[in-house]
């Protein structure tokens, strides 16, 4: 039974990182991966998250901290960017991505679901939970991502949004996202579907922005009945088509003020 527990490894001899930046964790393991391609260092890097933080402790932190919704359990439970938001469900999960140097995997003619084409992460240094009120620290990693990619932001096509239903960070991505992006690029929360999995949101919603990318879709977002008078940004309520094919941006944003973004295309 011991030996039927632990299976034999892939066999993945490279170096291996665990990352801690709170909420924005898989986001940014998916943007250090890029990194180490980048620099020659790996040819194919495996990234992502999880986190399976349902205990009593971290439950109880949370909501003395006042982050976690306080609806009756079901749909609309989590609203981002809505008039009665008023916290997030806590949930588990987990997502991983393969990436691989381009020329490799053309060579050995791997199914590309999209391209890692911009990174950029920051710190906010202003509080232990409150992000900066002024967004500057989002504001920076977003221009670094779009620098990264060598895209102006009028080439975003849709933006998944950290989107955690509580009144603060719905309240600074409005401000960052209206500033650098204007109404031009859609924007949505997922977390409406899948609550918030904490370390392991950055990637799974990495994965939804690929998706939406692969099927032509800008996704809608769950739990949302009436758009807050402070949000002044092109938010998606629901599911619709898209042919433009632009570049999707996915933010995250982490206590401890730890912001990265990821854009692929």
């Amino acid at each position: 039974e011991y030996r039927q527990l632990f299976r034999p490894s892939l066999g993945i001899t490279g170096p291996s990182y665990f990352l801690s930046t709170a909420c924005a964790s898989g986001a940014d393991a998916i943007g250090r991966g890029k990194r180490m391609i980048e620099s020659g260092e790996c040819d194919t890097v495996i990234v992502g998250g999880s986190e399976a933080p349902i205990t009593k402790n971290v439950v109880t932190a949370f909501a003395k901290l006042g982050a976690l919704s306080r609806n009756n359990i079901g749909e609309g439970s989590i609203r981002p960017f809505d008039k009665e938001r008023n916290g997030f469900v806590i949930s588990e999960g987990a997502g991983f991505l393969v990436l691989e140097r381009e020329s490799q995997a053309q060579k050995r003619k791997a199914n590309i679901h999209a391209r890692l084409l911009g990174y950029g992460s920051s710190s906010d240094a202003y509080h232990m939970t409150t992000p900066t009120p002024s967004g500057k620290g989002l504001t920076q990693a977003v221009e670094k991502a779009l620098s990264d990619a060598n895209i102006e932001p009028t080439e975003i096509g849709y933006i998944n949004a950290h989107g955690t239903a509580t009144s603060l960070n719905d309240r600074l991505e409005s401000t960052v996202y209206e500033n650098i992006f204007g109404l031009t690029a859609p924007v949505a929360s997922t977390k409406g579907v899948t609550g918030h999995p904490l370390a392991a949101s950055g990637a799974i919603e990495a994965i939804a922005s690929i998706q939406a990318l692969k099927t032509d879709t800008i996704p809608g977002t769950a739990g949302l009945h009436m758009i807050d008078d402070d949000i002044k940004i092109n938010i998606n309520i629901e599911t619709t088509k898209s042919s433009n094919s632009l570049p999707v941006m996915s933010s995250s944003i982490g206590f401890g003020g730890q912001n990265a973004v990821l854009i692929f295309g």
